[in-house]
């Protein structure tokens, strides 16, 4: 992905005026979860790699999958993967074209102190 050109894009109404506003706020600021509705092109844009835990992804990423064309992943990996419930990787899973998932025999069991992996 390239950069948006700054002369094609229409600053104070598309999506990075959006970004600029929200960035210059002081209080206010739109919960990141519709900040990324409304400006998911451009930040993907900005940033194409986002690290995330699986919850993470759950609480702050709009719905929408593969088919949505608010946010659109190459690839999904999981490192440390034993440490991830399957019912907590599916959100992520559903984000992306395709899925890498890393871990070897001896790595432990998800840990049971919480409902959902301490990250």
């Amino acid at each position: 992905a390239e950069y948006p050109a700054r002369q094609l894009t229409p600053v104070r109404n598309g999506q990075l005026g959006t970004l600029q506003g929200e960035i210059t706020k002081r209080r206010r600021q739109l919960p990141v979860r519709k900040l990324l509705e409304r400006t998911g092109t451009i930040v993907q844009a900005l940033k194409p790699c986002f690290m995330m835990s699986p919850l993470a992804v759950s609480q702050f990423l709009p719905r929408g999958g593969v088919q949505s064309t608010l946010l659109d992943f190459d690839a999904v990996i999981f490192d440390e993967a034993s440490q991830v419930y399957p019912e907590d990787a599916i959100p992520a899973i559903s984000r992306g074209r395709q899925l890498i998932v890393v871990g070897d025999q001896q790595q432990l069991p998800p840990t049971f102190g919480c409902p959902h992996p301490c990250i």
